[in-house]
């Protein structure tokens, strides 16, 4: 592919300032190369814009090039053979498929286009018309976007935040740090839900945005989870802020909500490999430091 021959020598993924283009100028890059490795089908052949390549990481930058326009691609891996040259031999190749658009001129799309989606499937996830909403039955896991080796969320460039904490947090906000730091502080009892095993896993504000620095100076495209993976039990959280804070406040125990999430903890190996970023600032000193800024300030009143 012409296009994927003269890339290759560079880089097999689209650089970044690429994807940052504006609209204006970020046609051009896509016609350009629907020009040379895609096809359009047009009204012949029921409505379709094609983007072929040998790379799996040029595919996934064409998707959010796509995704900037606000245009859904569905993703397939094919096969193709050059039986002249090379006889049964198969090369694997990406299609991007954009189907149901209202213009299929690439160059008119910075002055907005529409798409109508059936069902379009991505990776793991499945973009679809909603026709009604339900309530399903609460499980105790939540699904944090922690899938090894691969994020279950595609949402071009960005990060995917985790239970931050630390100074000027709202105490009244009703998450369990500030609410424990709040109860605390005012010799108020600490009020845990159930028998306190279900587990969070806490970063300090501090390590999340060393994380966004290092993912905003590296050429990484795809989310990346930034949290702190070290899980522990909201009673054992409960524990720390008591020694932490010299309070005096007991522990009360309250029916737990059927749809509290037993587990929280995020898988971070795409962030320790692609950004050589993990937290630095364990719990206990985090804490230390968010209870003496509030106590500095008079936050907790």
């Amino acid at each position: 592919m012409l296009f994927d021959e003269v890339f290759q020598v560079l880089r097999p993924e689209i650089p970044p300032w690429i994807l940052q283009l504006p609209l204006s100028r970020l046609k051009w890059f896509l016609e350009g190369y629907r020009e040379g490795d895609g096809t359009h089908s047009g009204k012949k052949l029921g409505h379709e814009l094609c983007f072929d390549t040998a790379s799996e990481r040029r595919a996934k930058d064409l998707a959010v090039i796509l995704l900037r326009f606000g245009v859904v691609a569905s993703f397939g891996r094919y096969e193709t053979t050059f039986k002249r040259k090379y006889g049964e031999r198969r090369f694997p190749f990406f299609r991007l498929t954009v189907c149901e658009v209202s213009d299929f001129d690439i160059l008119g799309w910075d002055r907005g286009v529409i798409q109508t989606l059936n069902a379009r499937r991505q990776g793991d996830l499945v973009w679809a018309r909603v026709s009604s909403v339900s309530k399903s039955p609460a499980t105790p896991y939540v699904y944090d976007f922690s899938v090894p080796e691969a994020e279950n969320f595609f949402g071009g460039v960005g990060v995917c935040c985790h239970n931050t904490y630390g100074p000027r947090m709202r105490l009244t906000d009703g998450r369990a740090i500030p609410t424990f730091i709040r109860q605390a502080l005012a010799g108020e009892p600490l009020s845990v839900y159930g028998d306190g095993s279900q587990t969070r896993s806490f970063t300090y504000i501090s390590d999340l945005v060393d994380g966004i620095w290092k993912l905003m100076q590296s050429p990484v495209n795809d989310p990346v989870n930034i949290g702190n993976p070290r899980e522990m039990t909201l009673l054992e959280l409960a524990k720390h802020i008591l020694r932490v804070s010299g309070s005096r406040s007991e522990i009360t125990f309250a029916p737990l909500p059927t749809d509290d999430p037993k587990v929280r903890q995020p898988d971070i190996d795409k962030a320790r490999r692609l950004l050589g970023w993990e937290p630095t600032v364990d719990v206990e000193e985090g804490l230390r430091r968010t209870i003496e800024w509030y106590r500095g300030t008079g936050g907790a009143r």
